[in-house]
């Protein structure tokens, strides 16, 4: 295999598992799983810039959502 195909390919699985992560798809391993094997089969048919473009976005929209969560907390804990 390719290695920039499989890098591709390793970065669709990340992106899928955490989105089912976050919608309650199972425990760690279960959605591993699940995220690699779509990951595997969307890899093939999608372009490689197209994969980590859409990788840096769903990076910077994670960040984020993150941040929209903890900002409120960091927030009350600051003096003044």
């Amino acid at each position: 295999m390719d290695p920039s195909r499989l890098v591709a390919g390793l970065l669709l699985a990340v992106v899928v598992g955490v989105v089912l992560g976050l919608l309650g798809g199972g425990g760690s391993t279960g959605t591993a799983v699940a995220g690699s094997f779509v990951g595997s089969a969307l890899a093939g048919r999608l372009p490689e810039r197209a994969l980590r473009t859409g990788f840096g976005v769903f990076v910077l929209a994670m960040g984020a959502f993150v941040l929209s969560q903890e900002l409120p907390r960091l927030l009350a804990l600051a003096p003044g």
